[in-house]
């Protein structure tokens, strides 16, 4: 395939929903469309752990422009490097940004409050947002020049089974409604 292309910037947010996710909203499955459109990709998983993800972008392929697009247009450099995934520190959390500074801090405020009210408007819960960790997660593409393969079937005796990839990773891989942002 082809090699890694960067595509822009990114956020990502991680954090345990309180409870079961059942992407209803007024008893109505809520529209991958809508969020896609508002730059946001949402994923909740119902394992022990509860896992969850946002991931936020500046263009939807839906259209030229989200709500984001302006405050993504001036993403400081500082962001970028504090926010960055990093085993050595803490992370940012949506709280209040801890951990960035000047012109990163100022950033971060504008993101936050445009990003909280698109989630407000889109019915996506949070939990506390101080266990909401936030890093910057820069857009990219990977090309691959085959879906196929064999791969060993244990239950099969080891003799090698078709294998066909369905899905991406352009910011997340939906399989709620076989949606991917």
């Amino acid at each position: 395939g082809r090699p890694y292309t960067p595509q822009g910037d990114g956020v990502y947010l991680t954090f345990r929903h309180e409870g079961h996710e059942d992407y209803l909203r007024g008893g109505k499955p809520m529209n991958g469309a809508a969020l896609d459109k508002r730059g946001v990709s949402y994923v909740a998983s119902n394992n022990v752990h509860r896992n969850a993800q946002i991931y936020s972008f500046p263009r939807s392929p839906l259209g030229p422009e989200t709500p984001l697009t302006p405050v993504f247009a001036s993403m400081p450099d500082g962001f970028k490097k504090t926010a960055g995934f990093s085993t050595a520190r803490e992370p940012v959390t949506l709280a209040g940004g801890g951990g960035l500074e000047g012109e990163a801090a100022e950033w971060f405020l504008a993101y936050r409050a445009t990003l909280l009210a698109e989630l407000k408007a889109l019915e996506v819960p949070l939990p506390d947002h101080s266990s909401v960790a936030v890093y910057y997660a820069q857009r990219s593409e990977w090309y691959w020049t085959s879906t196929t393969q064999d791969a060993e079937c244990a239950s099969d005796g080891g003799r090698p089974v078709p294998v066909f990839f369905l899905g991406d990773a352009a910011g997340c891989t939906d399989y709620w409604r076989g949606q991917s942002g």
